[in-house]
């Protein structure tokens, strides 16, 4: 009998971090369940992007896998693989040479379209892994919203039940309504993890900078050739600043899209949604969560006007961080060390 094998292809901005966080920081608890998150990394970024490279056959890997499944103390009837980079690929057929040796499975998590956006736009201004997303505007970031394909969730998920079986593809809409006690606890119960609790439970991770910040960080060189180690220095001052901004001058909330556009955005995706809803769930709304209301307020993504607050709030605070951290050197500990 195969044993099964869960892709978690993410989609971005949908738990991924948390869900990753608990797979690889409880390795060894869920060995004793039967479930192995192999490799001792917290997501499969390098051994997708092997594969999906043609660097390496699925052949080759499942053959490891296998092996290392076998060596295990514990019978092993489950195994797991997640990277959030693997839902940015057009096609996924390579993966599917896995079914010859596993009984594959994919767990994918949904997000209403607008939210995915608005997340997104905060993660590429924060990290700044893209060159063309790092330091535009929302509305030019908007304007290459077709370039994100995986949000045509009716497509996307027809490609993967073509290549996976629709029985195989597992769904999870990203509401509270739909994860009882959220996506980690959700990724659980769908691949056969069950209860969790007695496992060490991951925080809220990777979580968006406010407004104001990301509007700082955006005009900041943080994916100009800096080594992972700085710019993740660079990002942990930031988001040190941030929890110390005056509310005032935070920006007013997560919401940055304007009413108009989130109408519109939401329009754009309706009918291959509502297609998706009626063949895999039974109903005509894909997400159930209401639009936000046109009173809340929709933040500004502006810095300070006044240059005394700007440094105050948010140059002289991102500084202190990278001193603190070691990323920048203090000339004058340096010279008491050396002289010490």
């Amino acid at each position: 009998m195969k044993r099964t094998l869960w892709i978690h292809p993410g989609i971005q901005r949908t738990g991924t971090t948390s869900v990753q966080d608990f797979l690889h920081g409880n390795f060894q608890a869920l060995q004793k369940r039967g479930i192995l998150y192999p490799y001792n990394t917290r997501r499969h970024f390098s051994l997708m992007n092997r594969i999906l490279g043609g660097e390496t056959s699925v052949d080759t890997v499942a053959a490891d896998l296998i092996a290392r499944a076998n060596a295990k103390p514990a019978p092993v009837h489950a195994i797991v693989l997640s990277d959030e980079a693997i839902s940015l690929r057009r096609d996924l057929s390579v993966l599917a040479g896995f079914r010859k040796h596993f009984d594959v499975r994919i767990i994918l998590f949904l997000r209403r379209q607008d939210l995915w956006l608005e997340s997104w736009y905060f993660q590429n201004v924060k990290w700044q892994w893209n060159p063309d997303l790092s330091h535009c505007t929302l509305e030019a970031f908007l304007a290459q919203r077709k370039t994100f394909h995986w949000l045509d969730y009716d497509r996307y998920v027809s490609h993967l039940e073509k290549l996976f079986g629709a029985e195989n593809v597992e769904l999870v809409v990203f509401e509270s309504a739909e994860m009882d006690g959220g996506p980690v606890h959700e990724f659980c119960r769908r691949v056969g993890i069950g209860e969790v609790s007695g496992l060490d439970q991951p925080g809220h991770s990777n979580a968006s900078l406010s407004p104001a910040m990301s509007e700082f960080i955006r005009h900041l060189p943080v994916g100009e050739g800096l080594g992972d180690s700085t710019r993740q220095a660079l990002v942990q001052a930031c988001e040190a600043a941030d929890a110390a901004l005056p509310a005032r001058l935070a920006g007013g909330g997560k919401l940055i899209l304007p009413h108009d556009t989130r109408r519109a955005v939401t329009r754009a995706y309706e009918t291959g949604n509502t297609r998706l809803a009626r063949r895999r769930f039974g109903r005509d709304q894909l997400f159930r969560a209401p639009l936000p209301a046109e009173t809340e307020p929709v933040a500004d993504l502006a810095l300070p006007r006044d240059s005394a607050e700007l440094m105050q709030h948010f140059v002289v605070p991102v500084l202190r961080g990278l001193i603190h951290q070691g990323a920048v050197q203090n000339p004058q500990k340096k010279g008491r060390r050396k002289n010490g």
